[in-house]
């Protein structure tokens, strides 16, 4: 896979070790080779919360090691998901789950909101899989923190995301960045 070297654009080209990703719609790298999110010799990254779709890949995961991507929408993407290594995870395990992928069938047998059988079709050469991908599209978490009936997160509202993250603990770290995301940058 060519990557870079081919494509024109890719909507997040990331090199660095630890970056996090979470909150956003990414789509229109449409280019052939391009990705939504390119992940290149960046390890410890962690790609959340996000819908990625209408790209030509969803997200490439290219000479990578221990990046955690889950809670993800893969739609419409001409390959969903690209990984060379297979040292990536993409699920957080059991009960959180993994990504929602508009080409999976879903069946779920115990109603878990969780699929029964993994997603296999991670194309590359490491046999990438999503032990436990999701059945539907999780709630957008600035719909959730949008409570006041003004478009957009306010600043209350982001308050209590942190809140909730910090002193309560009723939210992962992924969904608190994802609401401060929307607040500050739409």
């Amino acid at each position: 896979l060519g990557g870079s070297e081919m494509c024109i654009r890719d909507s997040f080209y990331v090199t660095t070790d630890g970056v996090e990703i979470s909150g956003f719609t990414i789509k229109g790298a449409t280019d052939a080779w391009c990705a939504g999110i390119y992940l290149h010799r960046a390890n410890n990254c962690v790609i959340s919360h996000n819908s990625v779709m209408d790209n030509y890949i969803g997200v490439i995961a290219g000479f990578t090691d221990n990046n955690l991507i889950y809670h993800n929408e893969f739609r419409n993407n001409t390959i969903q998901a690209y990984d060379n290594t297979g040292e990536n995870l993409w699920d957080d395990g059991y009960p959180a789950g993994g990504n929602y992928w508009s080409d999976y069938t879903c069946i779920d047998a115990d109603g878990d909101g969780i699929g029964d059988v993994p997603y296999t079709d991670i194309s590359g050469c490491a046999g990438a899989t999503d032990r436990y991908p999701l059945c539907e599209v999780l709630v957008d978490p600035c719909e959730l923190y949008d409570t006041n009936g003004t478009p957009g997160i306010q600043k209350d509202e982001a308050v209590k995301a942190i809140a909730d993250y910090l002193i309560y603990h009723t939210i992962d770290k992924a969904t608190a960045v994802a609401v401060l995301n929307c607040y500050f940058f739409g």
